[in-house]
């Protein structure tokens, strides 16, 4: 017969807690006073010192669960080391957080605090069982933490709810003016206070006690089977399509599939965890053999995702993301090659090993941030080289000439580096290279953050504008208009193209160029023609002239179109814009076309074309 808990059951449970537990409890009361303040108090700045404390105390509740269950555990080691490592952890994080009168708040933030979450939460997952011999241990215990969070979350949105529904009541039922705020105060002492409480309360005392606990819910095991299990199978049926599909008809491979793999493979791993203790049973002897299969059969799938990963890395550098999904690629290949041909398999080694790759990830010069922001800085500095934007270590204005022959690639390239380091809030890399005479203009705020438009203005460039560059002095300010095309149709994007037939795939970009050009770009083209009404020019692969094209007859579909004049358009039946060298040495699928047309005159001049390019070498 169930028996429910009495009063001074709860009230034992809170007392244990309480004591055990208490730097949770004080960084909960912190936490919870914190988020009174903000809620109470008038904005101040971008980020206040009381978000900066809020955010500090939801990293510190799971940190320093870690380190009480760790002192339970390891008597040897001082309660006061672990508390002086878990106080500058969190010291650290808080100054890493940007000032208060910060104009803008850099992506690392955001980044940094949820993988320290991440890391901390999977630290606490294995604080109290770390050694092979105390597997089933492990088990138990995040089994213990997984369904105690779930009942204090189920517990404390009822009564939320239910005390909302109390307040409103009084509210209308007897004309009580309540301002909305109290439910904001409501939530947050439940959520910040009576939930984390309310979960403390049920952790098993003595910990150790769980090595001996074989207790399996039957509803959990339903659940995986038949559900989770059931998922991950439909998943993987998915994706290998994917794989057969990409062989049969040689594609480059979906962007969007790296994180399908990573959700699938998640998935997987979780629903063999919480099958592992009737893996022993000879009754469920088949989970061994799903286990061994299913990470053999993930290995195929890891291929997939870091090609995928390693063409994007190839055209735009390294970003965080790309980090990130290269880091998880590694890491899972790690995972299914030591699970399928090690004989000792620790399941403590999953949430061990993502935790140390979480945290290296976001400290030292190998991290996201560090390794991204060089990578797009490395693709930068070769560019403003080229076009003599860069001399002798310092930046110069471009001159008539070499902005004549930069191309719509390198000037790209160069606004896109700009922006990514002003997101990043990282443009003090490019203080080294910045003249002393520009410095004494306004080219940085007061809090000493470099204003890139004010740069590119120096610079001599206009990245923010359309950049029309001729044989002749047409003046851009003269031109009547601008008319911008997107091209698209169905199976026309870059990962539904097929390549059968071809051996090499880039994405080329064609724009107008002096006749006697050599400043190619690596993968690019250029128009030739003084006036480029004659839409003739060659295609540029690994900055060599590869065959010559033409684009006559995209123009002449595009003069009978209908929406022609307007500025910005879409052009939906991409198919018959798509042009073939006649020995099917080339096949070209524009996707975005820029024209230039005079007033009152049908004549068109091609300015600008973007196109993915399917070739044979």
């Amino acid at each position: 017969m169930l028996r429910l808990p009495s009063l001074s059951d709860i009230s034992e449970s809170l007392q244990s807690a309480l004591k055990r537990y208490f730097l949770c409890v004080i960084v909960a009361i912190i936490a919870t006073t914190i988020a009174f303040i903000i809620v109470d108090a008038e904005p101040q700045g971008d980020f206040p010192a009381t978000l900066k404390v809020l955010l500090c105390c939801a990293l510190a509740m799971p940190l320093f669960f870690s380190v009480h269950t760790l002192f339970e555990q390891e008597k040897k080691i001082h309660s006061a080391v672990l508390l002086a490592i878990g106080l500058s952890i969190i010291s650290f994080f808080y100054i890493s957080l940007p000032e208060e009168n910060n104009n803008g708040i850099s992506q690392t933030v955001p980044y940094r605090f949820v993988i320290w979450n991440i890391v901390f939460h999977l630290v606490a997952a294995f604080s109290a069982f770390s050694n092979y011999t105390e597997i089933n241990g492990f088990w138990q215990w995040n089994k213990t933490l997984f369904l105690r969070f779930l009942l204090a979350s189920l517990y404390s949105v009822v009564l939320y709810f239910g005390l909302a529904g109390a307040i409103l009541a009084i509210d209308n039922l007897f004309s009580i003016d309540i301002i909305d705020k109290v439910y904001m105060r409501l939530w947050i002492v439940i959520a910040l206070l009576f939930q984390p409480l309310l979960f403390l309360s049920g952790i098993p005392n003595p910990i150790q006690s769980l090595q001996n606990d074989d207790s399996y819910p039957k509803s959990l095991r339903i659940f995986t089977q038949y559900v989770l299990l059931s998922l991950v199978a439909v998943y993987m049926i998915i994706l290998y399509a994917y794989i057969g599909k990409i062989l049969i008809e040689w594609k480059i491979p979906n962007g969007w599939v790296c994180y399908l793999v990573i959700g699938f493979s998640i998935a997987g791993i979780l629903a063999l965890l919480l099958l592992y203790p009737l893996s022993e049973k000879e009754e469920y002897a088949w989970i061994k053999k799903v286990y061994k299969a299913y990470y053999i059969l993930i290995l195929p799938l890891v291929v997939l995702m870091t090609i995928s990963i390693n063409i994007r890395l190839q055209a735009y550098g390294i970003t965080p993301n790309r980090y990130i999904m290269l880091t998880l690629a590694f890491w899972l290949a790690g995972i299914a090659i030591y699970f399928t041909f090690f004989k000792q398999k620790n399941i403590t080694y999953i949430p061990m090993s993502l935790a140390l790759l979480g945290f290296l990830s976001v400290i030292g010069p190998w991290s996201m941030f560090n390794v991204s922001l060089y990578s797009q800085y490395n693709r930068l500095i070769p560019v403003l080289k080229k076009n003599n934007m860069l001399v002798n270590g310092k930046l110069q204005k471009i001159s008539d000439k070499d902005f004549k022959k930069a191309s719509m690639y390198d000037l790209r390239t160069i606004s896109s580096a700009f922006t990514y380091m002003e997101h990043w809030k990282s443009q003090k890399l490019l203080t080294p290279i910045i003249p002393e005479a520009w410095t004494k203009d306004t080219l940085f705020k007061q809090n000493g953050e470099l204003i890139t438009y004010k740069l590119e203005e120096k610079l001599g460039i206009s990245l923010n504008e359309y950049i029309y560059r001729t044989n002749d002095t047409t003046d851009i300010k003269n031109q009547s208009q601008i008319i911008e095309i997107n091209v698209s149709s169905t199976n026309f994007q870059k990962e539904t193209l097929s390549i059968k037939g071809f051996n090499n795939f880039a994405e080329i970009v064609f724009c107008p160029q002096k006749n006697d050009s050599t400043n190619y770009c690596y993968n690019d083209g250029y128009l030739l023609t003084g006036k480029i009404t004659d839409y003739k020019g060659n295609i540029i692969i690994n900055q060599q002239v590869y065959d010559s094209i033409s684009f006559e007859t995209i123009i002449e579909k595009l003069k009978s179109w209908k929406e022609i004049s307007s500025t910005y358009s879409t052009y939906t039946e991409g198919k018959n814009l798509v042009l073939q060298s006649p020995k099917n040495k080339w096949k070209l699928y524009p996707n975005f076309i820029k024209l230039y047309k005079e007033n009152q005159s049908s004549k068109l001049e091609l300015i600008e074309v973007r196109a993915y390019l399917l070739y044979n070498e």
